[in-house]
């Protein structure tokens, strides 16, 4: 018999997410993908819930606490401009829109998504503090979430070739308002 892990778990669940939305991410569904008993999903969760929880802060653990500690690692505002423009090729785009859609209809979730999306907007702010004159810092901000949220929303599966051209023509942006900042 396999034995599947939590992150394991986890891992299914995003996929699951990213083809076939909330409504498909049951327990039975991540089960036959590893094709374990129940019992092996109730070794690590307690219930449905339990396991939604513990995905949701999975979740804002890997795609946004871990952010905001590399860039805050990072030596100047180059390599935290890089670190934060990588973390946002990786992301899991699909499994991101679907948790938004289910955010929409799942007050918990929607809990989640908040957090997440102000631990990120912080992060970018951090980011562009520098970089920029103050009173830019919330307007690029915004920009940048906006620019991210809204491709996740529309674009699915999202291209990573478009958002690597947005986020060169939010780099020109940045440099533009940099320049703007020093005169």
């Amino acid at each position: 018999m396999a034995v599947v892990t939590r992150e394991q778990y986890f891992d299914a669940a995003m996929d699951v997410l990213a083809t076939k939305g909330a409504g498909a991410l049951t327990i039975a569904a991540l089960c036959s993908r590893f094709e374990v008993t129940m019992g092996s999903f109730y070794h690590h969760f307690r219930n449905v819930d339990a396991f939604v929880d513990a995905l949701l802060r999975h979740w804002e653990t890997e795609q946004t606490h871990r952010v905001v500690e590399l860039t805050a690692s990072g030596n100047g505002s180059a390599q935290k401009t890089k670190i934060l423009r990588d973390f946002c090729l990786q992301l899991p785009h699909e499994s991101e829109a679907a948790i938004r859609a289910w955010a929409a209809t799942n007050p918990r979730v929607a809990l989640v998504q908040r957090r997440v999306d102000d631990a990120r907007l912080a992060a970018v702010r951090d980011v562009l503090a520098p970089l920029v004159s103050p009173a830019d810092v919330e307007h690029l901000a915004l920009v940048a979430m906006a620019l991210l949220v809204g491709l996740q929303s529309w674009r699915s599966p999202l291209d990573r070739q478009e958002l690597e051209r947005v986020l060169d023509d939010l780099d020109r942006m940045l440099r533009h308002y940099r320049r703007r900042a020093r005169a």
